[in-house]
């Protein structure tokens, strides 16, 4: 967030922690006793860390807020849309199509929680088509009790009790003292010079840092004077290497070490930089030495798409706010919280 009136950035971290009763042990023992492999598929309960957008919505609006508008008045038009319905366009019902048939041809008891959701039709499998007014009353209804009591109207009660249900019946240990517990973070934002100008992103284990990361490596390429498939071709090596380092060094802080000032040098990002061979893409990218090294980033951990929800608002006095929600990959694991119109 930055405020116009002391030119200040601000940044508030969301995420939602893991169960405190979900550990290695419990995931290897449920794993032996399948004989799997013990990994944490994207459709499993364990997948689902607590929700923490409901409580940024109401603390952003605190910390940041004018104070002239309430949260209530702030959810008015989503809870109108959830109940009156909006019309569907063709990008959204191309997505959400693809989104349901994948999480459905998985099978599994996911799968049978999102077919008994808002998002598919009755006959367990059609999803909106173009042009057709879809309505979510249950997500109105969710929303109208956030609007009367504020986060605890989201993390106790009625919705926090349907979310741990969710998850038990799939195995999952969410509790409603996880959901009670969950608070959003102040933090500083951090932050490099990109030719000059200063950009800045939420500090992990959000995945800010990675575009930092790849706008210092793309600081020693001339990209305006490159023609336009070298200059694709950088930016996509400048991110494939961001992301091996994100993914061997990025993690909560609270539990481990993360160098963010290592990784954000210029002289890092010189050094990531000269692996970059402008005549052909590497067949393997790994984690530089500043990330923990020896880490092999696949490109397949992006899937085919590499998207998320995000929007900007700069108001009259010059306030802006750039917010990031998302459940990810579309219906994130298909599992829905009885009565709540939303997925997890």
């Amino acid at each position: 967030y930055y405020c116009a009136a002391d030119r200040s950035v601000r940044a508030l971290l969301g995420n939602g922690a893991a169960p405190a009763c979900l550990s290695i042990d419990l995931l290897e023992q449920q794993a032996a006793e399948a004989g799997a492999v013990a990994a944490i598929a994207p459709t499993s309960p364990h997948a689902v860390t607590v929700p923490g957008a409901c409580a940024a919505w109401a603390d952003a609006l605190q910390w940041f807020g004018s104070g002239a508008v309430s949260l209530e008045q702030v959810l008015e038009p989503a809870i109108e849309l959830a109940e009156r319905g909006v019309v569907i366009g063709p990008v959204t019902a191309q997505a959400w199509r693809a989104g349901a048939q994948s999480l459905l041809r998985q099978g599994g008891r996911s799968a049978a929680s999102f077919r008994a959701s808002p998002f598919v039709k009755q006959d367990g499998f059609s999803t909106p088509v173009v042009g057709e007014l879809f309505t979510n009353a249950p997500l109105a209804q969710t929303l109208r009790e956030v609007a009367l009591h504020g986060r605890d109207g989201f993390y106790k009660g009625r919705v926090a009790q349907s979310i741990v249900d969710a998850l038990s019946e799939l195995g999952g240990v969410m509790s409603m003292e996880d959901l009670a517990a969950h608070e959003s973070e102040r933090c500083a934002p951090i932050s490099v010079t990109y030719r000059g100008t200063r950009v800045y992103e939420v500090p992990p284990p959000t995945q800010g840092i990675t575009a930092l990361m790849a706008l210092n490596i793309l600081e020693h390429f001339d990209v305006a004077r490159l023609s336009a498939p070298d200059r694709t071709h950088v930016m996509i090596e400048a991110m494939r290497l961001a992301f091996a380092d994100a993914a061997a060094h990025v993690a909560d802080p609270r539990h481990a070490r993360v160098d963010v000032e290592a990784l954000l040098t210029k002289r890092y990002g010189l050094e990531r930089a000269a692996a970059i061979d402008m005549q052909r893409c590497a067949a393997r990218v790994l984690a530089g030495e500043a990330g923990g090294g020896a880490v092999e980033f696949r490109d397949s951990a992006l899937g085919s798409k590499s998207e998320t929800v995000q929007f900007c608002v700069v108001d009259r006095a010059g306030n802006a706010c750039s917010m990031i929600q998302s459940t990810f990959m579309g219906f994130g694991t298909g599992i829905v919280p009885r009565g709540c119109g939303f997925s997890l």
